[in-house]
């Protein structure tokens, strides 16, 4: 493993991805925009290291994206999303039990029409 440029290139696939997921929680109109500016950027940083490290290091950087950048992203971003979203979670529940769903499917199927405007 080269270490030249390899450190760079793995905070460059973290903060990728904290971008992707920040997309993702988003209540914004741009969410879908930052959503592929993250998984562009991702993209990019598996690409980048095949381009100047090669395929070995390629994995080595899944095994770092999986056991140390999702985990420590997600702990981040579960706590955005919980101070972003706590004002909705009640009327995510009510109208759950107006129309016999779960806050999760209600959720899902504002942000699902928040994409189609």
């Amino acid at each position: 493993m080269n270490n030249n440029g390899w450190l760079p290139i793995a905070i460059l696939n973290l903060i990728s991805y904290f971008i992707f997921r920040f997309g993702m929680i988003s209540r914004g109109a741009l969410r879908t925009y930052i959503e592929f500016l993250g998984g562009m950027l991702l993209t990019a940083s598996f690409i980048l290291m095949f381009v100047l490290h090669g395929l070995k290091d390629v994995l080595i950087l899944v095994v770092f994206f999986w056991f140390l950048t999702t985990p420590i992203t997600e702990i981040c971003i579960n706590r955005i999303d919980e101070q972003i979203n706590k004002p909705y979670q009640e009327i995510h529940k009510h109208l759950a039990k107006k129309y016999g769903t779960t806050p999760e499917e209600v959720k899902k199927r504002i942000y699902d029409n928040l994409d189609k405007s």
